[in-house]
């Protein structure tokens, strides 16, 4: 989803996340989004927030991580998984800091890796690549784009880099004038 500064899009991706309320319908694997009970949206829909802080829950890089992946891992297993992810992502340095204490880049890049450990079956993300260079940029699109083609997972991210949204969008929408215009790509 592209769109100037200030055009809707955080609001839009809020309202699929069910955290603002909206009139219509909308539809996640056919069934309507407020019918289905908040607490099992948590492993059908994960949304990375704009703003990353406003979604850490642990202490540590590490404990995050750790609270996304113990779902699916325990004891040795876990920890491996863990080192894995924060490997991948460019944070395991960092493992014992808080995650509050990260760059706005680093927090980012823990809050796409949290959530994809997460497995859920659609994610959305506000502008995953912001405060990356170029490393790192690449680094976060290879992890999401890892898992849709691994796990199938849906990935609709927002961005203001249309170069960037032609290189790993199959749909890109743009937000105008409270419009969303859709243009499929070759």
């Amino acid at each position: 989803v592209t769109g100037a500064s200030g055009s809707g899009k955080s609001t839009l991706f809020s309202i699929l996340c069910r955290i603002v309320p909206y009139g219509g319908s909308i539809r996640l694997e056919g069934e309507e989004l407020k019918r289905i009970r908040k607490k099992a949206m948590a492993h059908r829909l994960g949304f990375v927030f704009q703003n990353p802080q406003d979604q850490f829950v642990a202490q540590s890089v590490y404990a995050e991580m750790e609270v996304s992946l113990k779902q699916a891992y325990e004891g040795e297993e876990l920890e491996t998984k863990i080192r894995e992810y924060l490997k991948e992502i460019g944070l395991w340095r960092y493992r014992r800091m808080s995650p509050f204490m990260l760059s706005q880049g680093q927090q980012r890049r823990l809050a796409v890796a949290a959530l994809l450990a997460y497995d859920c079956k659609v994610l959305v993300c506000d502008e995953p690549t912001y405060a990356q260079n170029a490393r790192s940029l690449k680094s976060v699109m290879k992890l999401m784009m890892d898992r849709v083609e691994q796990k199938g997972l849906t990935l609709i991210f927002s961005t203001h880099d249309r170069e960037l949204a032609r290189d790993y969008a199959d749909v890109i929408y743009t937000l105008a004038d409270g419009k969303l215009e859709r243009r499929e790509l070759i």
